[in-house]
């Protein structure tokens, strides 16, 4: 489901009504066999009553588009009935119902005797109560020389279960006052703020599983922060998220997880299969990745002191 609350009136229903229906009607919107084998291996490796819920959301799934970008690709998955997107039932609901992208899966796909090392990374994510999306971090196209390949020439491999969606509450914190334990950095820019939030960190076994799940090159400041803090945000200024909150968003040219935001200004992320360092792209998403080195603190320092033009007008757009 979506995450913002834009209403659609009767006109746009109609013609996304139209749209599903023409998609159906040409084979657009069905789960392909690549999504079908991949969701069936995740099925296999969840805990029982959470395989359950995905092979009976997997029937009714009936509006999976496809993105693709030169980052990957991704499927999503939808249930669409009358004139418009519905959730799913009640009874057809994980425990975990949170509005927020949150990865419970991963594996590696490649091709079966294909004598290539080339595979790709497939996360599954859930968002609301729902299992939500497939994200590829390389076009299944590169593998296998087709979107869509026969079930037969897929190898899948290294599946790795993040936690249960069964529990409603997996990655447990609270709202904290105590900011001493902060790194310093973060503390002078928190001062002046009105209404901060902070919560109180993860475990440290949940912080390295989920470090050792995700697999990207965080900075080891942003690393010594989330020791401390799960969220840290101060209004209208900025906020960072901790492991459990990190948004995914692929864009047309990066594959980005966000480890916070600078209002006004834009996003701080790592990219997958890119370059390590902190990345600053721009408020209106124009898909603008500056690498801004390997410091949050820096990255941060810069967007609140800076703003985007400047940093737009003197760092270098990183090209892959």
């Amino acid at each position: 489901m979506n995450e913002f609350d834009y209403k659609p009136g009767v006109i746009d229903r109609v013609i996304r009504t139209l749209d599903h229906h023409i998609g159906r009607l040409v084979g657009a919107y069905r789960l392909r066999a690549l999504d079908v084998v991949v969701l069936n291996k995740f099925a296999k490796a969840l805990p029982g009553p959470a395989a359950k819920i995905l092979m009976q959301q997997m029937k009714m799934f009936n509006h999976c588009p496809r993105w693709r970008s030169r980052a990957g690709s991704e499927s999503t998955f939808s249930y669409y009935r009358g004139l418009g997107f519905k959730d799913i039932e009640p009874a057809l609901r994980l425990k975990f119902d949170i509005s927020h992208h949150m990865p419970v899966a991963s594996a590696r796909i490649s091709a079966q005797g294909a004598g290539s090392n080339t595979s790709a990374r497939v996360d599954l994510f859930t968002f609301g109560g729902e299992f939500e999306s497939l994200k590829f971090d390389l076009s299944p196209k590169k593998i296998f020389g087709s979107y869509n390949p026969p079930i037969n020439q897929v190898l899948i491999s290294d599946v790795k279960v993040l936690f249960d969606p069964m529990n409603p509450n997996p990655f447990p914190t609270s709202p904290s006052n105590d900011f001493a334990a902060l790194p310093e950095w973060i503390q002078s820019r928190i001062a002046g703020c009105p209404e901060t939030s902070v919560s109180t960190p993860l475990s440290a076994d949940l912080r390295d599983k989920l470090i050792n799940y995700y697999d990207l090159p965080f900075p080891d400041d942003y690393l010594d922060l989330v020791s401390a803090a799960e969220y840290v945000g101060c209004p209208d200024s900025f906020e960072i998220y901790g492991l459990s909150k990190i948004p995914p968003f692929m864009s047309p040219r990066y594959y980005m997880f966000v480890l916070g935001e600078v209002f006004g200004a834009g996003i701080l992320a790592v990219l997958r299969n890119a370059a390590p360092g902190v990345y600053f792209v721009d408020q209106n998403l124009d898909h603008i990745a500056m690498h801004m080195g390997n410091s949050l603190k820096v990255a941060l320092y810069r967007a609140l002191d800076e703003g985007e033009d400047k940093i737009i007008e003197t760092s270098k757009e990183y090209n892959e």
